[in-house]
């Protein structure tokens, strides 16, 4: 008798940082989120604009499994609020829906290389 799990990966160490980029609309706000979960699983992310009625969007769904997961979302609207939520789906088919946060994103431009340096660093714990 083969044992299947039914529990679902555990989400740890989340980090989201939102930058500014140039994009063909002009400035946007871009987010990136890394995080770890106990085994592997897929990684995706939904998210919705917190300040209109607007539906809840989805990132494609990164079906390589991994235990270290980096998403990007572009094409944000500065100066807005998001309602951001992680999902990983490990090898069984056991779903976890990390809980929602909000993010905030910036008005004006910000340096690019020193948010993803402490991205890496808080990802690293170096």
């Amino acid at each position: 008798m083969l044992f299947r799990s039914t529990r679902p990966p555990v989400i740890s160490d989340v980090n989201l940082s939102v930058t500014v980029v140039d994009s063909t609309k002009g400035k946007r706000a871009q987010l990136i989120a890394t995080w770890k979960t106990d085994e592997p699983a897929t990684s995706q992310i939904t998210y919705q604009d917190a300040d209109k009625a607007s539906s809840e969007l989805t990132t494609p769904l990164d079906a390589e499994p991994t235990a270290n997961h980096v998403m990007v979302i572009s094409d944000l609207n500065l100066a807005d609020i998001y309602k951001v939520k992680i999902v990983s789906r490990d090898l069984n088919g056991n779903t976890v829906n990390a809980p929602a946060t909000t993010i905030v994103t910036p008005d004006k431009e910000t340096n690019v290389f020193d948010n993803i340096l402490n991205l890496m660093l808080k990802l690293f714990r170096i």
